[in-house]
């Protein structure tokens, strides 16, 4: 496993939570699930909630942050928000990672991505996005690995059991990025040194693991990018 990397703790609509590491610098990427797994969580991989150096958040709804006020009453560790403790164009450090936030186009405002940079390693991350940004697109470019959203088909939302206001909220240019704007992206960033891509934020109603990677796999056809999907809800290590 690369010195930088990432470890998903649960990854969908329901629930996002996962461990950004290097060395001896350990941040909590959201906290969409309860306290008690991402203990857990922490405890499989050999660490207690101690060792966290902080906790990161993208933004504010329930998804991301349900097992926070648990996590507060219990530690005392930096929380960082987007707009309120760091802004998006500013870089800033949490122990040896290089972090630079930047916008991204959600109904959560504000709502962010990161870039991490450790020595010569980078990785992406970026979920909960209506589309893709110049902004996003130039924070990404050139990393090597990247955790970015693939929530849905299209056919499948429309065919599917939400109704028509929250359809289009998903769809929206302030909702979440499918599966073949995702493979768009990917194509593009696959020419910019992407090597390694986790699938991430699939929706339970409106997409499929397999129909995730098979689009993904299409827009990275050619390259030789590895790639795989993390799971809803159990740990999923991310090289």
């Amino acid at each position: 496993m690369p010195d930088l990397h990432y470890v998903s703790f649960a990854s969908s609509s329901e629930g996002n939570a996962g461990l950004l590491s290097h060395g001896n610098t350990h941040i909590l990427l959201d906290a969409g699930i309860s306290a008690r797994r991402i203990t857990g969580c922490l405890g499989e991989l050999g660490l207690s909630a101690a060792s966290l150096s902080a906790i990161l958040l993208t933004h504010d709804h329930s998804d991301h942050i349900k097992g926070l006020p648990v996590l507060c009453r219990r530690l005392s560790v930096p929380i960082l928000w987007p707009g309120t403790t760091f802004h998006s164009k500013d870089p800033f450090t949490i122990g040896d990672v290089k972090i630079t936030a930047f916008g991204t186009p959600h109904d959560a405002k504000p709502s962010c991505g990161f870039r991490f940079e450790a020595g010569e390693e980078t990785l992406g991350f970026a979920t909960d996005l209506g589309y893709v940004t110049r902004e996003i697109y130039d924070n990404l470019r050139g990393v090597e690995r990247l955790v970015i959203e693939s929530n849905y088909d299209p056919d499948m939302l429309r065919d599917g059991p939400y109704p028509p206001s929250l359809k289009a909220r998903i769809a929206s240019r302030q909702g979440h990025l499918s599966n073949p704007d995702c493979a768009e992206l990917l194509s593009h960033l696959a020419m910019e040194g992407l090597r390694h891509v986790a699938l991430a934020h699939l929706s339970p109603h409106n997409n499929t693991p397999e129909l995730a990677y098979n689009a993904a796999a299409q827009g990275l056809s050619g390259s030789e990018c590895s790639l795989c999907v993390l799971d809803r809800k159990e740990m999923t290590r991310f090289c």
